[in-house]
């Protein structure tokens, strides 16, 4: 019954808006300083924004936290696969925890795939927001214009079509990056073949560009990249 109510309460506050925590007197008077968090393997403090959040689940399940929300206490690892692979083989997060962990043996895997989800759904709204342009030809022409914040390819789209798009991109200081295949773009997007597209608004292309780096820095092998 206990342990009926604990999963209850969990779930319900897994569904809340949470606050973020409050600052420190020292963060509070320094606008730049940036919250850091200790990396259970290395053992190094990083920004958050480098690390992944877990948290252990009323059921004993590990579970990614990437909007750093859930409740419950955090368990801290470096973003990349390497170091999550290593916390996942040994009794880190049993340690840090002080309690049984269910840690699934394929941890780095998912994270990557929550990455990718991540950028998905993302691209998901800026479509619906009508702040995307798609197709080689519009692009283009949108990267002339300078009405293009961020421009995105398909790690496995035509080298030539990309680096001639680059090429424009660079002249204009207009941020770059590839981290979705054809497949995985033309789904988030709900359309066939997509290879390029431009990011029409400043704020997404902020916070897709943030997403797709956590994408490169996390160091996944790609069967497939072409960049």
């Amino acid at each position: 019954m206990l342990g009926k109510l604990k999963r209850e309460i969990w779930q319900q506050m897994t569904t809340r808006e949470h606050a973020p925590p409050p600052q420190s007197p020292d963060l509070a008077t320094n606008v730049t300083a940036r919250p850091q968090r200790r990396c259970l393997v290395t053992g190094e403090s990083y920004d958050c924004d480098q690390l992944v959040r877990f948290v252990v689940a009323p059921d004993d399940q590990l579970t990614p936290d990437l909007k750093m929300s859930l409740p419950g206490r955090g368990l801290w690892v470096r973003a990349t696969h390497s170091a999550i692979t290593q916390a996942a083989g040994g009794k880190l997060f049993a340690r840090a925890a002080r309690q049984n962990v269910s840690v699934p043996s394929d941890l780095a895997d998912r994270v990557h795939d929550l990455f990718i989800k991540q950028v998905s759904n993302g691209l998901g709204l800026v479509r619906k927001a009508g702040k995307i342009v798609l197709g080689y030809a519009k692009v283009h022409a949108a990267l002339e214009r300078q009405n293009a914040y961020l421009l995105m390819h398909a790690i496995d789209g035509s080298a030539d079509e990309c680096a001639k798009l680059d090429r424009l991109a660079q002249h204009l200081a207009i941020e770059m990056r590839r981290v979705l295949t054809i497949d995985q773009q033309s789904a988030a997007l709900g359309q066939d073949n997509i290879v390029h597209m431009a990011i029409t608004d400043r704020q997404w292309a902020d916070r897709l560009a943030q997403m797709a780096d956590r994408i490169l820095g996390y160091g996944f092998p790609l069967e497939v990249r072409r960049i």
